[in-house]
């Protein structure tokens, strides 16, 4: 039981009051003389103990008529919260993709968000976050309209991060405040959901069909030169569908439609050709009802004007152009003597193959090259002058190289965690018949992140700075009178891979409301920005300019799945699509009851309305003043009484 004014109960003293005068009376009796007073000894005797007794009746009454008054000032209760302390609610609103399910009276959010409208207390003080919000101290009014216009993101808080929240804001809010977590538990991890304070109540808010076909992801092949083969990537999470239809479009301009079987909780490639065009912006829909309808539309952006500049200067070295074909690089070739030092400047990616003496001129180059963001990959030749490659290496602040060293060795490993290997290889290869060299050249490099090593442990080929744009150094030649490199399976993926990582072509689609690196070929005056524009937002990202390009670094926006376009001024330099995450279209939800501990299950709830009623019963307000001042009446009534009609 507990009190709303406790102070009050300190009244309860003045009872010792009426007991002090009881016990202490201060009434002296008068003694009479009677000739004979023996017929009157058993009257006296009972009147007495009357008396007695009427007064230890009156005392009690009127003690309990004072204490139930004091009592019902006090103002007792039962509840789980002390009466006068508003109700404090932290409320965690999943608002992701997956929210958009629907149930059994429609949208998860939208319903999810309504009851809490309808069943919160007017008066609670409500802290409430999003995946992309927060409001904190808010009540129920304030919070109508976000409340009532509540809208999935894109951008999403992990059930790790939702946990450091709870934490974080439970500190400031204080500890009477009720957690309570509103989510459909999507591949939510048991060991976050364990350390959810131990109070928190669980509203698991379930879809009432789980059937849903999503277009995971869109490849690109050429069907020939005329042709572009566009495979849909679509998974079938549920029962079997036969005659789907499928449509692809360019600008809202229908290119092609097809129908589609796919078996239950399989996948299946959807092929369309179409006519090779500059650019096309392409969409993709599945028309269907099933689950989920934002995985049922995929964006993307082909533009095949775009096509990565590289430059081998040194030994003529066919083997190069076969790797970098013309469909995505332009290639050009050059030796030491003949470098055109203004299209050396254009380059994203040069490859020095094989010099044996670098000329100043070239070096001071590569120093600019370098600094104005190029990638550059040394080859050495087979007897270098070692201070003209020392030069080279002061300058690009590398390190030292040291003396040819003529051992037999094999490249025995691939570093597969490297950036430029991690889409190459889908797992390590143990059976791999590696290269080798004769004779290497042993450095000592500031910086050494490995791609492939030698038996010795040395690295064969070694990323030589920390930060883009980087330098790329191979320790031997790949001269067929020194290493079999250029006959080996490795090369083919090794070249590749580097020039493809030189310059981060912007690709088919990005996912919306996760942090995204972009890079945009174009040249911006230093006091220029670039700005990312689409239907619903305008904002400026991170940004940083390099000699030909400009590389854009995306988080929270865009938030939406569609185009968007990079903007200088108001010239449209680049169109980016963006589609909403895969996982999003998960059907894979945590079953709480298995997940929690024994003390949490009794906390679940499947309704938002139901939860939040249970929580207002559980904190509700008995009062009890009533009583104690029945008790007090009552007291008095029966002292009257006794008063009145008891004549001892």
């Amino acid at each position: 039981m507990l009190f709303k004014h406790p102070e009050i109960l300190y009244f309860l003293a003045l009872l010792c009051i009426p007991i002090i005068v009881h016990l202490f009376q201060l009434q002296r009796f008068v003694k009479t003389p009677f000739t004979n007073v023996a017929f009157l000894q058993q009257l006296a005797l009972q009147t007495r103990k009357s008396s007695r007794l009427k007064k230890w009746l009156v005392l009690s009454l009127r003690m309990l008529a004072f204490a139930g008054l004091v009592l019902a000032f006090a103002q007792p209760y039962f509840s789980n919260q002390q009466a006068d302390t508003q109700a404090n609610y932290l409320i965690f609103l999943d608002n992701s993709m997956s929210m958009e399910a629907k149930g059994a009276k429609g949208k998860l959010l939208n319903i999810a968000a309504q009851e809490l409208f309808e069943s919160l207390p007017a008066d609670a003080n409500i802290s409430l976050f999003t995946h992309n919000q927060q409001l904190l101290n808010q009540d129920l009014p304030s919070l109508k309209e976000f409340l009532l216009n509540s809208k999935p993101s894109a951008s999403e808080l992990t059930y790790g991060q939702v946990v450091l929240q709870f934490a974080t804001l439970t500190k400031t809010l204080g500890t009477s405040v009720t957690p309570v977590i509103i989510s459909d538990f999507q591949n939510a991890p048991k060991t976050d959901l364990e350390q959810l304070p131990a109070k928190t109540v669980f509203v698991q808010l379930a879809p009432q069909q789980k059937n849903n076909i999503s277009i995971d992801s869109v490849s690109i092949g050429n069907d020939n030169a005329q042709n572009l083969r566009i495979s849909l990537h679509v998974t079938n999470k549920g029962t079997a569908r036969k005659q789907v239809p499928v449509a692809l479009y360019d600008r809202g301009r229908i290119l092609n439609k097809q129908l589609f079987s796919i078996d239950d909780y399989a996948q299946e490639i959807v092929t369309f050709t179409i006519p090779r065009q500059r650019e096309l912006r392409l969409k993709a829909s599945i028309d269907l009802l099933d689950n989920f309808d934002f995985d049922n539309h995929y964006y993307f952006n082909i533009d095949s004007s775009e096509k990565i500049n590289i430059m081998a200067i040194g030994e003529p070295a066919p083997y190069l152009g076969r790797v970098f074909t013309q469909d995505e690089f332009t290639f050009t070739k050059a030796t030491a003597n003949s470098v055109d030092y203004n299209l050396l400047l254009k380059q994203d990616f040069i490859v020095l193959n094989e010099i044996n003496t670098l000329p100043s001129t070239l070096i001071s180059s590569l120093q600019k090259f370098h600094l104005q963001g190029g990638t550059l990959l040394v080859i050495p030749g087979v007897a270098v002058n070692t201070d003209s490659y020392q030069q080279l290496f002061t300058r690009l602040k590398i390190g030292t190289l040291r003396k040819v060293q003529n051992d037999s060795l094999s490249i025995a490993s691939i570093h597969y965690q490297h950036p430029v290997f991690q889409s190459v290889f889908q797992k390590k290869v143990s059976n791999f018949q590696y290269p080798k060299i004769s004779s290497w050249y042993p450095t000592r490099l500031n910086i050494n992140k490995p791609l492939l090593s030698l038996e010795n442990q040395q690295a064969f080929l070694t990323q030589t700075t920390a930060n883009e744009p980087h330098v790329y150094w191979m320790a031997a030649p790949i001269n067929p009178a020194v290493s079999n490199f250029t006959r080996a399976s490795l090369i083919v993926p090794t070249l590749y891979s580097l020039g493809k990582s030189s310059f981060k072509l912007p690709k088919l689609s990005y996912v919306a409301g996760v942090k995204n690196s972009i890079d945009i070929p174009a040249k911006v005056a230093p006091n220029t920005v670039l700005s990312i524009v689409n239907a619903s937002s305008n904002f400026i990202p991170l940004q940083q300019r390099f000699r030909n390009k400009v590389r854009l670094e995306t988080e929270a926006l865009p938030n939406t799945a569609g185009f968007s376009y990079a903007v200088k001024n108001k010239d449209t330099l680049k169109t980016l699509a963006f589609n909403y995450a895969a996982l999003e279209s998960s059907l894979t939800y945590t079953d709480l009851s298995a997940a929690l501990p024994a003390q949490q299950q009794t906390a679940i709830h499947n309704s938002v309305k139901e939860a939040v009623l249970n929580i207002r019963k559980k904190n509700e307000v008995h009062w009890l003043w009533k009583w104690f001042l029945g008790v007090s009446i009552v007291s008095l009534l029966l002292e009257i009484f006794i008063l009145k009609f008891f004549k001892p």
